[in-house]
């Protein structure tokens, strides 16, 4: 036959307070990891713009050249 499980109020407030601690613990590297991952992809995205913005004025300045080239070699030609 079991013997019946006897609980004391000492054990189950520091059973409470385990948990307590526990789930602090855990909640907090939860916050942690989400706000890392957070300002991870935000500094990413913002420099990604940055080289975006490069690339978009590189591009730009590529095209108004070609135009000005062909506008120059239309005017050769006539």
């Amino acid at each position: 036959m079991m013997k019946p499980i006897r609980l004391s109020i000492q054990f189950l407030i520091l059973m409470l307070l385990v948990l307590a601690m526990v789930g602090t613990f855990v909640g907090s590297i939860v916050s942690s990891i989400v706000v890392s991952k957070n300002n991870l992809e935000n500094n990413y995205l913002v420099e990604n713009q940055y080289y975006l913005e490069k690339l978009a004025h590189a591009i730009d300045d590529l095209f108004e050249n070609m135009f000005h080239h062909l506008t120059i070699e239309r005017f050769k030609d006539n």
